[in-house]
């Protein structure tokens, strides 16, 4: 065999072993995707079937039936028209918008002078404030709520679960420092040549060059704000006008009776409640993706 031949027949054995591990990797990335995904689409078909019965359009029916004659949308119209979370809906968006904004703005300016300021004690001042994380919330939700109905008087109002969060947040401030710590410093030292002082230096060259790491940080906010149901169920519970969607869900809107739960309007209510932040995450996703590329940015 020649050497023209051995070289092909080894370019092939290597094609091949390529191939066949891409077809492994696949495989494996195929299932898993399936694991992840078969409880959702059980959550949605369920939603679409009778509460009763045992035909293949009921949630009682064994084994679980994907398709099926007659699905039941009126168990949407009833989470539309006999609940009240369209008001829950903007009660969210209320409650989210202005924390994730003022929350973010906040993280950015304090891990901008964690990671860019020269200060005394800034290094112990940003372990402390990481210490903090290791803190269970349980152990902490006591005292706030004595501190947010007994002093503040905030209780039965949806201030305790939004001011907060307006001041930003330690993982935000980690997360954020994280990226901005790996921006070069020859931009900086340009900008204080020109005159540029450290608020404009801030305003004008860091946030711009942080946009990817501060969208997917306010994604992250407000997919933690929007999933929160202890929160409000700790300050808001006693006024149903100011109820989250969480609330909704938990409520005794999908009871037929004591004991007696319609579930397939309560999956129908999870589904609907589950579009934004699917339509949110696809819409922020090439943010996520460029904030991930860009953590690796190296001074020059």
């Amino acid at each position: 065999m020649t050497d023209t031949e051995q070289a092909k027949v080894l370019k092939t054995r290597r094609m091949i072993k390529k191939a066949a591990f891409a077809v492994i990797r696949y495989a494996v990335l195929v299932s898993v995707a399936a694991l992840i995904l078969i409880p959702f689409l059980f959550v949605l078909v369920s939603s679409l079937k009778l509460n009763n019965g045992m035909g293949t359009n009921s949630i009682y029916h064994v084994p679980v039936t994907w398709f099926f004659k007659d699905p039941q949308f009126e168990n949407y119209a009833y989470v539309f028209l006999r609940t009240n979370i369209g008001r829950a809906f903007g009660n969210t968006l209320l409650y989210i918008l202005p924390t994730v904004i003022l929350g973010c703005f906040c993280s950015c300016a304090a891990a901008y002078a964690f990671a860019k300021l020269r200060f005394p004690g800034r290094n112990v001042i940003f372990m402390c404030l990481l210490a903090t994380m290791m803190l269970p919330g349980i152990l902490t939700m006591i005292p706030s709520y004595i501190l947010m109905s007994n002093v503040y008087k905030w209780s039965g109002t949806p201030l305790p679960i939004t001011v907060p969060g307006m001041f930003g947040g330690v993982g935000a401030i980690f997360f954020l420092r994280q990226f901005i710590v790996k921006l070069p410093d020859s931009l900086e030292d340009a900008a204080k040549i020109d005159g540029m002082s450290y608020g404009g230096i801030f305003l004008k060259i860091i946030l711009p060059l942080a946009k990817p790491a501060i969208i997917t940080q306010a994604v992250l906010m407000v997919n933690g704000m929007y999933n929160d149901y202890l929160g409000p169920l700790l300050y808001l519970n006693r006024n149903e006008a100011l109820w989250t969607v969480q609330m909704v869900i938990a409520s005794n809107k999908f009871l037929i009776s004591q004991g007696n739960m319609h579930w397939p309007r309560l999956l129908a209510a999870s589904v609907v409640v589950t579009v934004p932040m699917f339509v949110l995450f696809v819409a922020a996703q090439r943010y996520l993706v460029e904030g991930i590329s860009l953590s690796g940015l190296k001074d020059s």
